[in-house]
């Protein structure tokens, strides 16, 4: 039998998100975005337009039949990606069969609802997100294979805990006009200045934890470098 085991750590590396050691020029993201909205249909795009302004919203009405049915589904869509693209979620079924939080109804929905209950996507994001947060904080946190991520994490490196102190996100007074919560942040130079992993891993837990906030507006200053 021939070992596999190094070509599937090899695929798994090479799938890794490279983090870059400086932030991406401000005209390659605004040229990226509006490709990306540009590929979209007419239809799409207004449908998405309106649900960021709170006129409408995409998700289907759920009841009890799509909510089992697309659990179920997205079940199989889990177990036909290759062990080699789930890594993460792979090890943590076999350190926390019965406790990770992988398998957990409520954290499953979730990622349907991110999805608009496609099931294949959200399939695919679950493994992404449990790659990613491997990689981010990692490889030796197996705790967060089995647990969701929690402020406490960032407290455990000085650069996230001042990151967290620093009062760069602010959540306004008042609501947006289909009732969700608003908060702003502000891309300081000295927000900036703090490395890429402390900036991702402070944004995967204040996104996992900060349930109320539905809306990040991000505020610029005009001395920005």
């Amino acid at each position: 039998m021939v070992d596999t085991s190094s070509v599937n750590n090899s695929n798994h590396h090479n799938n890794i998100l490279k983090m870059p050691e400086h932030a991406p020029d401000p005209d390659t993201v605004e040229n990226f975005l509006s490709n990306a909205m540009l590929s979209l249909s007419v239809q799409d795009r207004n449908e998405i337009t309106e649900e960021i302004h709170g006129v409408r919203c995409l998700a289907p009405n759920e009841t009890p039949e799509l909510l089992e049915k697309s659990l179920s589904e997205m079940y199989v869509a889990l177990e036909r990606i290759p062990r080699s693209e789930k890594v993460a979620y792979c090890k943590s079924q076999e350190l926390f069969p019965h406790t990770t939080f992988a398998m957990d109804r409520d954290f499953r929905l979730r990622l349907l609802r991110c999805e608009l209950f496609d099931t294949q996507k959200a399939a695919i994001r679950l493994v992404k997100y449990m790659d990613f947060i491997s990689e981010i904080f990692g490889q030796d946190r197996v705790d967060l294979l089995e647990r969701p991520i929690h402020l406490q994490d960032l407290e455990k490196e000085e650069e996230t805990h001042n990151m967290l102190k620093s009062g760069f996100l602010q959540l306004l007074g008042y609501r947006d006009r289909s009732g969700r919560r608003v908060g702003v942040v502000f891309l300081t130079n000295e927000m900036m200045s703090y490395n890429v992993y402390a900036r991702v891993s402070f944004w995967c837990v204040l996104l996992r934890t900060t349930r109320n906030i539905n809306i990040m507006l991000p505020w610029y200053p005009f001395n920005i470098e």
